[in-house]
């Protein structure tokens, strides 16, 4: 009798399983109920089936009586949806099925109601992922959302995509090109970084702040192409670009963050636009073959290691808007021979001009004014006092 009463208990369980199985089933817009099932069982809270044509791979296909996960036959993949508070879904995956896959398209729709977003960490770590479509709907791509795809070669971004989080794109080492389409507005911190194989990029027009550390470590990119509509540029938005040999900075920029072309080793030439007021710490060290520069008389502040480093720099004109130049600002500049300091020139930091061996500093002032440091001048030794020139009669 008890053997009799466990019969009909698990007979029970099988019917309600095979039910609940049936009607999940039924909700999925991919064909999934013409796939015959050989098992249903639920682990962990989750609902595992079996299909007869794979029966050694069951699928996991959600929590009862939910409809968060989408199995895509074509790539042999989950796909999880979240239903967010705006009625929208958000999609990720499971990336135990979806570790082998070479191409994703991501869908714009689902059960009938947008999907609007890629989630954080949806798909990183997909190192066999070689291209990505993503259909004209989604919004927002979240931080770390490819991050690591090392395959990666091709990415289709939408014109609806208006958003691209931080590190999104971060360390696909075989992404060479990607179109950003002129819908974005904003590019999080280290989205490209080291993109080892990102050659050239063009920024949207509605872009108004290139991050910290977006491009870092982008060792082969050449080209790059900022708009008008750019006002900042973040702090290590471009170091470590060593295949960047010039850039154009528009005159919307007003600030560029410390670190932004700290070793660029390849730049030979910058153009700074008179909207910037500061040279901050470390803007321009270690770019190891910059030979000149102009700074624009919108500058006032020359910052700590602005310049270290640049050991072909032959030419440095301080206009008469600097104020201050700060801890070893032009350390290791052993190709500049002459440098004329304005009187404006109030604060010059120690060591400003260490290691400089073939440098004379021409100063308009008649003495060292009160608030230059004791070792100022680092170890230059040929400085010569209230230096009077026109403009056209400046040492080279």
């Amino acid at each position: 009798m008890k053997k009799f009463g466990i019969l009909l208990l698990l007979l029970a369980i099988f019917v309600a399983l095979t039910s609940l199985t049936s009607c999940m089933l039924l909700q999925y817009p991919q064909g999934n109920q013409n796939r015959e099932v050989l098992k249903a069982e639920i682990f962990d809270g989750y609902l595992w089936i079996t299909y007869a044509d794979a029966p050694d791979n069951p699928v996991k296909a959600g929590k009862a009586g939910e409809e968060t996960y989408l199995v895509s036959p074509s790539d042999d993949i989950y796909f999880i949806f979240e239903l967010l508070d705006d009625g929208t879904y958000e999609i990720s995956c499971d990336s135990y099925y979806s570790k082998n896959l070479t191409k994703l398209v991501i869908p714009a729709e689902y059960n009938g109601k947008k999907v609007s977003s890629i989630a954080e960490d949806a798909f990183e770590f997909h190192s066999n992922l070689e291209t990505v479509i993503i259909l004209n709907g989604i919004t927002s791509i979240g931080k770390s959302a490819f991050y690591c795809c090392s395959k990666l070669t091709k990415i289709e971004i939408p014109n609806s995509v208006t958003s691209i989080g931080e590190y999104s794109f971060s360390s696909c080492d075989s992404l060479t090109s990607i179109e950003i389409p002129n819908s974005v507005t904003s590019i999080g911190k280290y989205s490209f970084s080291s993109c080892d194989s990102l050659t050239n990029i063009k920024i949207p027009n509605k872009v108004t702040n290139i991050d910290d550390n977006t491009f870092y470590d982008c060792d082969q990119l050449t080209s790059i192409e900022i708009p008008n509509s750019v006002t900042r540029i973040g702090h290590d938005a471009f170091g470590g670009c060593n295949g960047l040999t010039s850039i154009k900075i528009p005159n919307s920029v007003t600030d560029i963050g410390s670190d932004a072309f700290k070793d660029c080793y390849n730049l030979t030439s910058i153009e700074l636009p008179n909207s910037v007021t500061q040279i901050r710490n470390s803007t321009f060290m270690n770019c190891f073959n910059l030979t000149s520069i102009l700074i624009p008389d919108s500058v006032t502040y020359i910052g700590q290691h602005a310049f270290e480093g640049c050991r072909n720099l032959t030419s440095v004109v301080i206009p008469n808007s600097v104020t201050g130049i700060y801890f070893y600002a032009f350390e290791g500049c052993i190709s500049l021979t002459s440098i004329v300091i304005p009187n404006s020139v109030t604060e010059i930091s120690d060591f400003a001009f260490k290691t400089c061996p073939n440098l004379t500093i021409y100063c308009e002032a008649e003495s060292k004014p009160e608030d230059w440091g004791r070792w100022w001048q680092g170890t230059v030794d040929n400085v010569v006092w209230g230096y009077k020139a026109t403009q056209e009669e400046l040492p080279n």
